[in-house]
């Protein structure tokens, strides 16, 4: 196990990559993937971010329900092994991640907009000005 820290992904891709690596899969896990993206972007490996989806159902497939690392480790060899075609992990452009951004604005501004037509809080899921309330 090594810290979620670029330093310490960065030493250990350097050192996989006098051992011959040439190709990472990482199970995307909320977000804590993007550091060793990020790095084997800058590093030159390739890279693959499994989903979430895809993994828990190779696993279920496998047999295997325990979540320690070394199972997931074992999995995703055997998912990278068995899994043909899958595509190189690309650092998205700024105007995508920008346009992502908006898109998730939208929906939020959407979601509190429909929230408030229908007179409920979305904090409290409980109904405004509701007589019963009284």
């Amino acid at each position: 196990m090594i810290p979620n820290m670029v330093s310490a992904i960065k030493r250990l891709l350097s050192a996989r990559r006098k051992g011959g690596t040439s190709f990472i899969i990482c199970k995307a896990t909320g977000g804590y993937e993007r550091h060793v993206l990020h790095c084997c972007v800058e590093l030159n490996p390739s890279v693959h971010r499994a989903h979430r989806t895809r993994t828990r159902s190779f696993a279920k497939y496998l047999s295997l329900s325990a979540k320690a690392g070394a199972v997931d480790a074992r999995m995703l060899a055997l998912f990278d092994v068995q899994s043909e075609g899958l595509r190189r992990w690309q650092k998205l452009n700024q105007a995508t991640v920008e346009l992502r951004g908006l898109r998730r604005r939208h929906n939020d501004l959407a979601q509190m907009s429909g929230s408030e037509q229908t007179g409920w809080n979305i904090h409290t899921s409980k109904r405004l000005n509701d007589p019963r309330d009284a």
